[in-house]
């Protein structure tokens, strides 16, 4: 057979392979095509120039946080960076014609690198649970295995919004409430131990939303993020961390409760000792002004036995008293010269001897 007869054959063969091309069938049934980034939308969605057409294209078997969803704008960040301005990249569509769709889905390439396995190995993305293909399906279920072991994005404590991260600061502060309560001990007074008692309640009220959050429907919400056996270890730690703090509030209620007493009968004991002590000073009072009064008494016996005394005659004949002048005048003994019976100092004013004058 000559050139001439070959050429339709070969012009029918070119055709073919044109329209295979054009329509992007490969191997594996799907569509392959290149194209050049123009920029990310979000964690799994940029924006692409295939030949001269813009299109959507959404990264295949993942989904990546988005809104006020944690993580969405560090997935997002991370796609531009995988996926920069002008990037080429090689897709191969799952959903979509390559040839005529201006959004699709599809695996997409930089080179070697897979980019919704290295967003997932970086914990940024999660598995679809809707992949169908299951070399693909393990391929990203090993990324994320990577991500968990290497405690990146999702699995990262220091990131505060993930799960990981938020069991991590119950677990911290919960003990630091436990440790201080632990601290306290009896003597320490009412409000010592109430104020440990708050600090304690708030843990537990922590401990028990977190514990709620971690009871969800396992593969929806935050927890659409973690495999049944993370979330089961997730679980353990918080179930444990409650039951410490739950002891502890058990025992600083008790002592609670020991310090009221205690204060209480410190309370009833000082008023006592005041109720004594005031009795004391009432007893001392009264036995100072009996002996007062005693000694008053006392002062006025001696004061009268010492003028009875001044009263009696010097010479020992018969003596006489006289209350005042006008007595000793009424006896007719006025005036009154010394030594004679009813003489006596107190009656001479001018002390010259003579009283009553």
């Amino acid at each position: 057979m000559n050139d001439v007869a070959l050429r339709p054959a070969r012009v029918a063969l070119a055709l073919l392979l044109a329209f295979a091309a054009g329509a992007g069938l490969t191997a594996c049934g799907g569509d392959d095509s290149s194209a050049v980034v123009l920029g990310g939308v979000d964690g799994d969605t940029f924006e692409a120039k295939r030949g001269g057409d813009e299109i959507r294209v959404r990264l295949a078997g993942v989904v990546a946080p988005d809104g006020d969803e944690c993580l969405a704008d560090e997935s997002a960040d991370a796609l531009s960076e995988l996926l920069g301005e002008d990037t080429k990249v090689r897709l191969e569509v799952v959903d979509g014609s390559a040839a005529e769709s201006q959004e699709v889905v599809a695996r997409v390439f930089v080179e070697d690198e897979d980019v919704a396995a290295a967003l997932v190995g970086r914990g940024l993305a999660r598995v679809d649970p809707e992949v169908a293909d299951e070399e693909y399906r393990t391929i990203l279920l090993d990324a994320l295995e990577r991500s968990r072991a290497d405690e990146e994005g999702a699995f990262d404590e220091s990131v505060e919004c993930t799960l990981p991260a938020q069991l991590a600061a119950f677990e911290e502060a919960s003990e630091d409430a436990v440790a201080a309560a632990a601290a306290v001990g009896v003597g320490a007074g009412v409000d010592a131990v109430d104020t440990r008692a708050r600090a304690l309640a708030a843990a537990a009220a922590t401990g028990e939303a977190l514990a709620a959050l971690l009871d969800g429907t396992s593969g929806s919400g935050e927890l659409a993020w973690y495999d049944d056996g993370f979330l089961d270890d997730l679980r353990s730690r918080a179930g444990s961390q409650r039951e410490r703090v739950g002891q502890a509030i058990a025992t600083n209620d008790a002592l609670l409760v020991s310090e009221k007493a205690r204060v209480e009968a410190e309370r009833l004991a000082a008023e006592e000792a005041a109720r004594a002590a005031a009795e004391a000073e009432a007893a001392r009072l009264a036995e100072e002004a009996r002996q007062a009064e005693a000694a008053r008494l006392a002062q006025e016996a001696a004061d009268a036995a010492a003028a009875a005394a001044e009263s009696e005659p010097t010479g020992g004949g018969a003596s006489a008293y006289y209350g005042s002048c006008a007595d000793a005048r009424a006896a007719g003994a006025a005036p009154l010269y010394a030594g004679e019976p009813g003489y006596r100092s107190g009656l001479d004013r001018d002390k010259d001897g003579v009283a009553c004058e």
